[in-house]
């Protein structure tokens, strides 16, 4: 396979199975020509060495497959020798050609892939100066820093992600490469990615974006210490304010609270240093919607995560393990947390606000089995009840006729607010009846137009309020049940113009029947919504 002639052909033969207009015939020719090749035992290094004498994508791309195939599938019958000439021609393809921007990313991107599988097989124990050697040639210019870029996110998808399936043998490998990765590795590459950071945040966005991408995938896994850090913290405050930079800076904030860290005080120590309470207080709720879901999904875990340390503070304040002062400033913390969440959970973008429900329900499932709420608890839940009320609201753009997708997210979104409503009902039903009574009240004693939305979300708070609550609670509510029947069934409320309107009545009305005040013009009332309602249903 070394002649002139030969080379040509393998050439045409790869084009012409690319090419959609070649027909059927030459083409089936020219891949069982190149498929020769590809399945040679020597065809990988005859692939190898075309790569350095063409200028064709296809023919690199193709080149490059043959390789990834020999690695693959041959790679124990290979010769120690033979691996060394692999090894040297991906080293000298980095040196030689992808310094030059003209390399096409397609081509980029499959020899990151290639030299990434070449790794696998090789590192530590063939290959232990790996990384050293990649980072050597960095100094070549921006070209070299984006194909190390591409071969660290490649590592991930190839080694380290758990979201592609491997088996037994294949997970026990990658775990020995991280290990050694991170004795060797990953203290020097940390400092490059900083590096890359400090140096492209005014001359490249696009080198500084691949960078945080690449830096998230490791986080998780690597020592929190060399990213959490006065280093790196800074430089993340710093994207945040930068409009293309932002989202992927919010990622890396988010991996690192998201760390998984055994003690609870090292823990409420890393999210103090951060101090993203102080942070993102600035932040615009009028901003852009992708960038508040970002934030709105780092507050969210950062809410989680100190109702877990605290958690974990109180059983270790119970040993003597720690000092009081821990849990006041952790509490205090969860405090500053919370002003956040409520801000953002009442943001007018409903997949802002959802992003926060986690943190909402955790902080409720702290008060489940609590006998007396403090008073900061009890403010906290009646803003919480603002905040659920207002998002439950329709507005003019539901299409009660023709619901398609944009309909169905909102009623799943509905769903996780009657839900956050339940809890909030099961923790303090008198403060909740309350609240409920003032939103009944507002809706039939008042003398100002009122809209179908409040109307109906005062009918859905009632209505929920009797779901899934013990009988024993049901009876010391009896008295507030039978003063909100008696309230509607004095109102104009179920003669408004809308089924909505009409629907919800309706199943108040039956959910509470045996509430309902025992005279004539309230039974006419509730027998005319019956038929009312039998009627909207034929029609």
């Amino acid at each position: 396979m070394n002649g002139a002639n030969e080379l040509d052909d393998f050439e045409k033969a790869i084009l012409l199975g690319y090419d959609p207009a070649t027909n059927e015939i030459v083409k089936q020719q020219a891949i069982e020509y190149t498929n020769k090749v590809k399945n040679a035992s020597d065809g990988w290094l005859f692939c190898l060495d075309k790569l350095f004498k063409t200028n064709r994508v296809e023919v690199r791309f193709f080149c490059l497959i043959c390789i990834q195939e020999a690695i693959l599938h041959r790679f124990e019958a290979l010769t120690v020798e033979q691996r060394e000439i692999m090894k040297k021609g991906f080293v000298r393809w980095i040196n030689e050609y992808l310094p030059s921007n003209s390399v096409d990313v397609a081509i980029r991107n499959k020899f990151a892939q290639v030299l990434v599988i070449f790794f696998r097989a090789t590192y530590p124990q063939e290959w232990p100066s790996f990384f050293s050697d990649i980072l050597s040639y960095l100094h070549l210019g921006p070209s070299l820093i984006d194909i190390f870029l591409r071969i660290m996110r490649s590592i991930d998808e190839e080694v380290v992600s758990n979201e592609v399936p491997r088996n037994t043998a294949e997970v026990a490998h990658n775990v020995q490469i991280k290990d050694y990765m991170r004795m060797q590795a990953v203290k020097d590459l940390t400092q490059t990615w900083h590096t890359i950071l400090s140096s492209y945040g005014s001359l490249s966005i696009e080198i500084c974006r691949d960078c945080l991408d690449v830096l998230k995938r490791y986080i998780g896994w690597i020592d929190i210490t060399l990213v959490a850090n006065d280093q790196f913290i800074p430089l993340f405050f710093k994207f945040i304010t930068n409009d293309q930079l932002r989202e992927q800076s919010c990622e890396c904030i988010y991996e690192i609270i998201s760390k998984g860290m055994i003690d609870p005080v090292a823990k409420l120590a890393l999210l103090s240093k951060l101090n993203l309470t102080s942070v993102f207080s600035a932040v615009s709720m009028d901003d852009d919607s992708d960038f508040l879901i970002s934030v709105a999904k780092i507050v969210n875990t950062m809410g989680i995560e100190v109702i877990d340390c605290i958690s974990k503070v109180n059983a270790l304040l119970v040993e003597q393990k720690v000092t009081p002062e821990i849990l006041v400033n952790a509490t205090n913390m969860l405090e500053r947390s919370l002003i956040l969440m409520f801000r953002f959970m009442n943001s007018e973008d409903d997949d802002v606000s959802q992003c926060i429900f986690g943190f909402a329900t955790s902080y409720l499932q702290t008060m489940k089995n609590n006998a007396e709420l403090a008073t900061k608890q009890n403010e906290n839940l009646t803003l919480l009840l603002q905040i659920i009320r207002n998002k439950m609201k329709y507005d003019d753009s539901y299409n009660f006729d023709e619901q398609d997708e944009n309909e169905a997210a909102f009623q799943d979104y509905r769903k996780e607010l009657r839900n956050l409503y339940k809890l909030v009902t099961k923790i303090n039903p008198q403060l909740v009846s309350n609240f409920v009574s003032a939103t009944i009240s507002a809706i039939t004693t008042t003398n100002a137009a009122l809209s179908y939305f409040d109307i109906e979300v005062a009918l859905t708070l009632l209505y929920n309020m009797g779901d899934g609550l013990p009988e024993n609670t049901l009876k010391s509510l009896e008295g507030f049940f039978g003063k909100m029947m008696a309230m509607l069934s004095g109102s104009n409320v179920s003669a408004f113009p809308h089924q909505a309107i009409t629907l919800m009545y309706f199943d108040v009305i039956v959910r509470y029947a045996r509430y309902l005040p025992d005279d004539a013009e309230c039974l006419k009332k509730s027998v005319d919504l019956f038929c009312r309602s039998e009627g909207n249903t034929k029609s």
